[in-house]
């Protein structure tokens, strides 16, 4: 993420399109007459005007074309900036609420079901789409939701994380800036950080009240939740990065 080739001499620039979107009603006019066979009387050599026109048109065409793709890829790292900042809020709140737990223990069902909700909340966060309704988190899988906790079992012995949640791909997306200008960008919903959360709190969700359930607690939940608690930040500031390249 926020991998970026940059050959920095031959880059179009936004200068570079303002110049060229104050001739492009020429340009277009010019256009339309080559393209249709009638060109300017006044041209003393019409192919090398026509060549140059078209080349223009060419130009600013390729340079629109590279500025919408940078709008639409920062429009995505904006939304996705909010939707980590949100789930870096829950892995607060829920490492607070943890550490309580086991401090203070816990006698009913009330931490289970928080347990369950943030879990669902992140369900619904990692499933967040952007302006075309494409999935943010999935890598390219950008048309059916990547995340469903549901599809996870129960956390075994060892505690590693299950990331059976997660229907995605492994990678992030690519765009281009610019003809020598590509970015990767992005997070997947299967980030160790968002994984290291995900398990705690499926923890503290299928582990009922018990005389163990501090113990389990503790070696279990507590070191995914410490984990997750320091990665999280990254992946928010990896996607700044990303912001400041496009």
């Amino acid at each position: 993420m926020g991998i970026i080739t940059r050959l920095p001499d031959n880059v179009v620039n936004s200068q570079a399109l303002q110049d060229l979107n104050k001739v492009s009603l020429n340009i277009e006019k010019d256009y339309e007459c080559i393209t249709s066979g009638n060109l300017f009387q006044t041209y003393k050599d019409s192919g090398s005007n026509a060549s140059r026109i078209l080349n223009l048109k060419d130009t600013l065409s390729s340079a629109s074309s590279f500025t919408q793709s940078g709008n639409t890829v920062m429009g995505r790292l904006k939304r996705m900036e909010v939707s980590v900042s949100q789930i870096n809020t829950i892995a607060s709140e829920y490492n607070a609420r943890l550490s309580q737990a086991l401090n203070f223990g816990i006698t009913d069902s009330t931490f289970q079901s928080y347990c369950q909700d943030q879990l669902n909340n992140i369900q619904n966060i990692l499933n967040s789409q952007d302006s075309d309704q494409r999935y943010l988190f999935g890598g390219y899988e950008t048309t059916s939701p990547p995340v469903d906790i549901s599809l996870m079992g129960g956390p075994v012995p060892g505690n590693p994380i299950d990331y059976s949640y997660y229907l995605g791909t492994n990678d992030v997306v690519n765009a281009y800036l610019s003809q020598e200008v590509d970015l990767q960008y992005g997070v997947t919903a299967n980030n160790v950080g968002f994984g290291n959360l995900i398990q705690a709190l499926k923890i503290g969700a299928t582990t009922p009240p018990s005389n163990n359930l501090n113990s389990i607690l503790r070696t279990d939940a507590m070191p995914q939740m410490e984990k997750a608690i320091n990665l999280i930040p990254n992946i928010l500031a990896e996607i700044g990065t990303s912001m400041k390249s496009v």
